[in-house]
């Protein structure tokens, strides 16, 4: 039986138009975790995604804040009780003003065909002001499912959050260049074979 407090917290991210999602082992689709960003917008197929393998070795009695290169925000934790993950995002804390989707662009080098897509799924996004606020209601929440300061917080960023985005680049699908993807796996395997 879930804690009354589980569902109060989904009833505030909900109400504020942040995505909550609940996964267990028998039920681990990850697909649609970032709203459809890898998968539809990307072309990444979800069987490349190494989010599974992460969540079943995520340590119980941590809740993670994660940012990923995409400037997507997450919070994840695991309810030993439900015995499934919690994950609430993808939601963005500043607002992606016109400089700063030019810079993300920029900085991740995507094509030129991806640029509208990626500008909609944006403006998609749910923006929450504060951090602050929603640590609180996240640290209440680890308060009840692990017992008052019996976790800990960690802070994970595009730096060392590798696995969802690694080799990010090998999967891009660019329909006006059907051998962009060979070119980029051609030169995936010369750096390996450099190695």
């Amino acid at each position: 039986m879930k804690s009354d407090i589980i569902p109060f917290v989904q009833n505030i991210l909900q109400d504020n138009y942040i995505p909550i999602h609940h996964i267990t082992a028998a039920s681990m689709d990850t697909g649609q975790f970032d709203m459809g960003l890898r998968s539809s917008i990307l072309g990444i197929p979800a069987s490349s995604l190494q989010l599974p393998k992460w969540l079943s070795s995520i340590e119980p009695g941590v809740i993670y804040f994660l940012k990923d290169i995409f400037l997507c925000n997450y919070i994840l934790l695991y309810a030993p009780k439900e015995e499934e993950w919690i994950l609430c995002g993808p939601i963005l804390f500043d607002p992606l003003d016109e400089k700063h989707f030019q810079s993300l662009i920029r900085n991740l080098e995507l094509p030129e065909e991806f640029h509208a897509n990626l500008r909609f799924y944006y403006e998609r996004l749910p923006f929450f002001p504060s951090r602050d606020l929603l640590k609180s209601i996240f640290v209440q929440l680890g308060n009840s499912i692990y017992g008052r300061d019996n976790f800990r917080i960690e802070y994970i960023d595009s730096n060392t959050l590798d696995l969802w985005h690694s080799n990010y680049k090998n999967y891009l699908r660019i329909p006006d260049e059907p051998f962009q993807n060979i070119r980029i796996i051609e030169a995936r395997y010369e750096a390996e074979n450099a190695l």
